[in-house]
């Protein structure tokens, strides 16, 4: 039966004075913050990308972290159609018609 050995667990290497801040394990876990731009009229599915923003270790080189623009999906609110907004709105036909055009109709008719 193989096992990795418990000091150099399989490496080959043990470290002699462990690092107070990682134990001897080499990384450290942090979080960062990124700022994302957003323009107006970005379309559907537009990739920012971060360069080297991903998690990395001395075994492996730090990955790019991707954000993919997508809109949400809310009923009654805007509808995104390529890079314009529309609103949908049921108005009554009250709304619809100008205060005179019922006077215009009514001269247009000849009737008083």
């Amino acid at each position: 039966m193989q096992m990795h050995c418990d000091r150099c667990s399989g490496r080959g290497k043990s470290i002699k004075h462990l690092c107070s801040t990682c134990k001897g394990h080499r990384i450290v876990e942090t979080t960062s913050e990124l700022n994302l731009h957003v323009d107006r009229g970005m379309p559907e599915g537009a990739e920012v990308v971060f360069e080297g923003e991903a998690d990395e270790s001395p075994d492996w080189v730090a990955g790019d972290v991707i954000v993919r623009v997508k809109s949400k999906k809310v009923k009654g609110g805007f509808a995104r159609k390529e890079s314009n907004l529309y609103w949908k709105e049921p108005i009554s036909v009250a709304e619809v018609r100008p205060p005179r055009s019922l006077s215009l109709l009514l001269h247009l008719s000849s009737r008083s």
